[in-house]
């Protein structure tokens, strides 16, 4: 084999063995939303530094007059990232409002419209 080949192969072979991967955490949510009041998950770590959260909403009672917003906090209850509602199934994308590092505990808080007059069930995957 050649010299270059068999550098080449050497550096590939290196950076395979050195490259990792990082999962993202993934958790499961199930909110029983009674007007005005606010509900949340247990916290959890953030597994990488990408500047996003992710809500998917895919299961529950919703209706059209139903808006619930979610927000994800920190573990000591002050605002990590944007809020956003819905009053559909969907997959939300949330910016954290300053720069956050893997490792910190966080939870989702969810919240029905003050203008809701019914209690509701919302549930689906969220990560931090």
């Amino acid at each position: 084999m050649k010299k270059g080949t068999k550098l080449f192969l050497g550096i590939i072979l290196a950076s395979m063995m050195l490259g990792t991967t990082v999962l993202a955490s993934t958790q499961g949510f199930e909110f029983y939303l009674v007007p005005e009041r606010r509900v949340s998950t247990g916290n959890y770590p953030k597994a990488d530094a990408e500047q996003r959260a992710y809500v998917s909403t895919t299961y529950g009672d919703l209706n059209s007059g139903d808006k619930v917003w979610f927000r994800v906090r920190y573990a000591n209850e002050n605002f990590a990232t944007v809020t956003k509602s819905t009053n559909i199934y969907t997959r939300m994308t949330l910016s954290y409002l300053k720069w956050v590092p893997a490792g910190g505990a966080y939870h989702l808080n969810g919240q029905q419209d003050t203008a809701c007059k019914q209690v509701c069930t919302v549930g689906g995957n969220w990560t931090p």
